[in-house]
């Protein structure tokens, strides 16, 4: 059985944070300082410039744990498109290499040997962007990496929606059911994750689905509020019915590998919706 997916629990790597290059650089504010008191722009600009690049380094390295959390967190991750690390390791050097000849006035030769050494100082304590998607072959599947992710991250998205506006509902009932409702779509997102093919049958229910529950849920949280009409919550609760029958024959089609039959059935939810004015 397929493990719940739960897209905001994340698993953070460890090693040196990104902060390094945040703070190390720290003492060329004093050399600014120090250059307004005696009025030496060229020392203000050589430092800013140093410090602008190694904090631009950090923001890098920031990127790049981000990237790795993400990744590391589930199956499926989009191959980076910015070397990040790589982009970090070449601004640290360039930092070096602005302290060292500009304000410590080395030859161009020291200048770049502490080039070289801020470069590897930062692949040696940070690595290289690895290629996450690489590991996985998708074309089996007849979808790419970045469908997956996307399709998991939209989805995942509508949940939490339904999650924040279920919130402001008094009614426990109707609470208890949204909470089922999104419990059970995280174990259709789960099986999406485990067998990629599952979503070229699923996509139409997620859209229809979670757009209809996401919308039908922020419209009764929004109105409920404000009115205490007996027709509005059985109207709702009606539409969570049809919703949580539907996910329920969707999680047992994926596992038949048999999506024709639910097609009308959702097709008959997507009229529902639109007849209580959702979509």
């Amino acid at each position: 059985m397929p493990t719940p997916y739960r897209q905001q629990e994340k698993t953070r790597p460890g090693g040196i944070g990104p902060f390094a290059l945040f703070l190390v650089p720290l003492p060329l504010l004093i050399v600014i300082v120090s250059g307004l008191m005696t009025g030496s722009f060229f020392r203000i600009l050589s430092a800013a410039c140093a410090l602008g690049l190694a904090w631009t380094a950090g923001w890098f390295l920031r990127q790049a744990r981000r990237y790795e959390i993400e990744a590391t967190r589930r199956k499926w991750a989009r191959a980076t498109r910015v070397p990040w690390r790589f982009s970090a390791a070449v601004f640290a050097g360039g930092s070096a290499l602005l302290v060292t000849t500009l304000l410590m006035e080395h030859n161009l030769f020291v200048g770049l040997l502490a080039a070289i050494g801020g470069f590897a100082g930062v692949v040696l304590a940070y690595g290289f962007d690895p290629q996450y998607d690489s590991k996985q072959n998708v074309a089996r599947f007849g979808v790419t990496t970045e469908e997956i992710v996307e399709a998991l991250d939209e989805a995942e998205a509508n949940l939490a929606q339904i999650q924040q506006s279920a919130k402001s509902i008094g009614n426990s009932e109707l609470k208890m059911r949204l909470g089922r409702i999104v419990d059970k779509t995280r174990g259709i997102l789960s099986l999406i994750e485990e067998d990629p093919k599952d979503l070229r049958r699923a996509r139409k229910f997620l859209k229809v689905y979670l757009k209809g529950a996401r919308d039908v849920t922020r419209q009764y949280a929004k109105t409920h509020t404000q009115q205490q009409d007996d027709t509005l919550e059985t109207n709702f609760r009606n539409v969570l019915t049809s919703i949580e029958e539907v996910i329920e024959e969707q999680h047992a089609k994926l596992l038949e590998n048999d999506v024709l039959d639910l097609d009308v059935k959702i097709e008959v939810l997507e009229a529902q919706l639109k007849h209580e004015g959702i979509i």
